[in-house]
């Protein structure tokens, strides 16, 4: 199994006490602004030559590398589903007290675990909170980690949340990692 930046149970509850974390996260417009795009999206594609494309999609920027052809048909992907489930699942993460999953214990399950380092924008506000927010972030996904006895918890530099997107080959290397863990223990 490889988890990407994944989030834990109870995240945003967790999170609500950090200090900080309201004045960094500026999750009070964040339901508003996703429900606006998916009303935009509602009414045609958003085409990066549109001027909302860029605020309804700044989180899923590609990286100057990305292949013509994928760069062609990721607009496709930004429907009003897609801006409504977002909403729907950042929801969710506020009410979602406890999920029993993340206290499984996944025996000898070869795991690895891929944190990136978020960072919550240059505001001072942002600055400060990214210290304190990486801490919990990181002990987060070291617990996760934990969960298997072959475990392995890596922090991918110079990646944020997406980090396919950004360190495409961490993912790679990670999957490839399990996939030869997995296939030398059948040998076995």
């Amino acid at each position: 199994m490889v988890l990407v930046d994944s989030s834990p149970a109870g995240e945003m509850l967790l999170e609500l006490n950090l200090p900080g974390f309201d004045e960094a996260a500026g999750w009070d417009s964040y339901a508003s602004d996703m429900l606006h795009c998916a009303l935009l999206a509602a009414h045609g594609p958003l085409e990066p030559s549109r001027p909302e494309y860029k605020d309804c999609t700044s989180v899923a920027a590609l990286p100057s590398d990305t292949p013509a052809a994928f760069r062609k048909i990721w607009p496709q992907f930004f429907t009003a589903d897609y801006f409504a489930d977002k909403v729907s699942l950042m929801s969710s993460l506020y009410t979602h007290r406890y999920d029993s999953v993340d206290h499984l214990r996944l025996g000898a399950m070869p795991l690895v675990v891929l944190t990136a380092k978020n960072t919550w924008g240059e505001t001072p506000a942002g600055i400060r909170f990214t210290q304190t927010f990486l801490t919990f972030w990181l002990a987060q996904h070291e617990a996760l980690a934990h969960l298997s006895s072959r475990g392995i918890h890596r922090f991918i530099k110079g990646s944020d949340h997406h980090i396919q997107l950004d360190k495409p080959q961490a993912v790679i290397d990670a999957v490839d990692e399990v996939l030869r863990e997995l296939h030398s223990a059948e040998k076995s």
